[in-house]
């Protein structure tokens, strides 16, 4: 969005929300750029991530057990990562309801999106 022109049919309408907020507040040029890409890249990197581990773990089993490896992976790494080993469960199982809570939750689209 940001560099690059969106395709879809509510491109247009995305892209003035997006570039309207910067504006309201006053940025120009490449700051502008810098504050539509942001969350954009956020979003779509997110998206990607989510698609890739979505992908490897067709049995929920499987899901399971990479999630383990990951803690395990990070506990043993606790000393150079105090806070992450502390804060991140990733074996607290699948907890889609992450997603409501992540800072991508602002970004709802508005109302023409639904349109």
């Amino acid at each position: 969005m940001a560099t690059r022109p969106l395709l879809g049919p509510n491109s247009l309408a995305r892209s003035e929300y997006f570039y309207a907020v910067p504006d309201r507040a006053g940025l120009e040029g490449p700051r502008v750029t810098a504050a539509v890409g942001s969350p954009t890249y956020y979003v779509q990197g997110y998206a990607a991530t989510e698609n890739i581990w979505r992908g490897l773990r067709q049995d929920p089993a499987q899901g399971a057990e990479l999630r383990d490896q990951a803690q395990r992976f990070i506990d043993r790494r606790a000393a150079a990562h105090p806070t992450l080993a502390r804060l991140a469960q990733l074996t607290n199982g699948e907890d889609d309801s992450r997603r409501d809570r992540g800072p991508h939750r602002p970004l709802t689209p508005p109302a023409y999106a639904t349109r």
